[in-house]
């Protein structure tokens, strides 16, 4: 059996929102990292071969079991011939997206209060 996934520990607890939303911006970064992959072809044996890294390493990357930062994020891309961008911020009140995420932040607090109160 593998172990659980940050994501999915972070799931399973109580919900906080800071992690959660750093959680997310993981998941999108190893999903686009997934997909750069799959339009090129690139296995992730190749793709470790390219910044010279296990393929295991690169599995727990992009199944979330492994911290990833912003260096390993800019070697992943610079081997697949892409450049990752930070877009600027967006707060909750004038984004649509983050105003989901705030909705599904909100929904796994009250769902947490109610798990802790019996319901």
């Amino acid at each position: 059996m593998t172990e659980p996934s940050e994501f999915e520990r972070l799931m399973d607890d109580k919900v906080d929102p800071r992690r959660l939303e750093q959680q997310l911006l993981l998941l999108d970064a190893a999903e686009q990292i997934s997909i750069l992959m799959q339009r090129q072809g690139v296995t992730r044996t190749e793709l470790a071969r390219r910044i010279g890294k296990s393929k295991g390493f690169v599995t727990q990357i992009l199944n979330g079991q492994h911290n990833m930062t912003l260096r390993t994020l800019a070697d992943l891309a610079w081997a697949l011939d892409a450049r990752v961008r930070v877009a600027e911020v967006e707060d909750a009140a004038s984004s649509p997206k983050a105003s989901r995420r705030q909705r599904r932040t909100q929904a796994a607090q009250s769902s947490g209060a109610d798990e802790r109160r019996g319901s």
